[in-house]
């Protein structure tokens, strides 16, 4: 109590209150007795630390201790998938599948985990036992044997018996292989594309080269390229067995060009034609030849004879010098 009598009757109502200060000086402590460690239940610090400062992790917030997560889904910005991915597309598409960054790191745990497991995990290949082999393969889908394989051909191709007997050697180089069914279909389609593929380009190529030989041997042989390709025809039919002869015009050169298709080997062909049967284009066919062929010289002297327009006639006259030079032939060969 205060000496002074003009304060006498007077209360100070800070003495009286406490609390009445709290909240106007923010410097000022609003419990009193704070930094006396038995006084916690009055709310403040035990340390004697400044109630302004945050709370240690896990001191706060939630009344059971959890710790307060320091993101919650709302508090994200809304293009948080952009700024992750910046200017990424294929990361910004990926993220845009996640409904949020909490399915995001599950899924990120999740793969390395899995990556993890495969990488340690040892490869499942056959065994060596052929009693654990034969049911592994059946397990796998594997035939027992190579020519057990069951496959369907695409584009409605039907593989003939002669195909399979062909395809066997690579049949069995896949069943070595342990391939399944679903494998070996696949491969064997691809052969066939593959082999299909290069068939048509062949036909083409020889309708090129068909096109092309015409061309070359119309000028060289002018109005004898239709003879001249009989000719060769008659020789091939006639000289060789059906076998050979279908054989021979499938034939191919090294180089991948049709036999038939070469204009040097048609020359050839050509010139041997007229060797063996020089009277075959001279004189029709059904005929006997040299009875023909004589009657037609005789037929041709007459004319050179008696008719004066002989000496300007150059196809008769030419037509006369082949009839002897195949005559001459004809009996040299006969020994006449």
């Amino acid at each position: 109590m205060s000496d002074d009598p003009s304060n006498e009757g007077n209360v100070d109502p800070q003495a009286t209150d406490p609390g009445a200060n709290q909240g106007t000086d923010p410097g000022a402590d609003p419990t009193p007795g704070a930094s006396n460690p038995l006084n916690s239940d009055a709310g403040g610090d035990p340390t004697g630390g400044d109630p302004g400062q945050a709370a240690p992790e896990g001191s706060g917030g939630d009344p059971e201790g959890t710790p307060t997560p320091w993101f919650q889904g709302d508090q994200l910005p809304d293009d948080w998938r952009e700024q992750i991915a910046g200017e990424d597309s294929k990361t910004l598409n990926m993220l845009k599948r996640v409904d949020g960054i909490n399915t995001l790191v599950k899924n990120y745990v999740e793969a390395q985990e899995t990556i993890r497991k495969g990488q340690n995990a040892a490869p499942a290949g056959p065994p060596e036992d052929e009693a654990k082999l034969a049911e592994w393969r059946e397990a796998n889908n594997i035939p027992a044997a190579a020519d057990a394989y069951e496959f369907k051909m695409e584009d409605g191709l039907v593989l003939s018996d002669g195909d399979k007997e062909d395809l066997q050697p690579l049949l069995e180089s896949f069943h070595g292989m342990n391939l399944n069914n679903e494998q070996v279909g696949a491969l064997v389609n691809q052969y066939y594309k593959m082999e299909s593929a290069q068939s048509d380009r062949l036909i083409a190529q020889d309708h090129t080269d068909q096109v092309a030989v015409k061309e070359v041997l119309e000028k060289q042989w002018g109005g004898d390229f239709d003879t001249n390709m009989n000719l060769i025809k008659a020789l091939i039919g006639q000289e060789f067995p059906s076998d050979i002869a279908d054989d021979l015009i499938g034939a191919r050169l090294a180089n991948g060009k049709g036999l038939f298709n070469d204009a040097g080997v048609l020359a050839a062909f050509a010139k041997i034609a007229r060797t063996v049967n020089p009277v075959a284009a001279l004189v029709p066919s059904g005929h006997n030849p040299m009875q023909t062929l004589n009657d037609k010289i005789k037929e041709l002297e007459t004319r050179m004879k008696d008719d004066p327009t002989w000496h300007k006639d150059n196809a008769a006259q030419q037509e006369y010098m082949d009839m002897v030079t195949a005559r001459d032939q004809l009996n040299a060969r006969h020994g006449g």
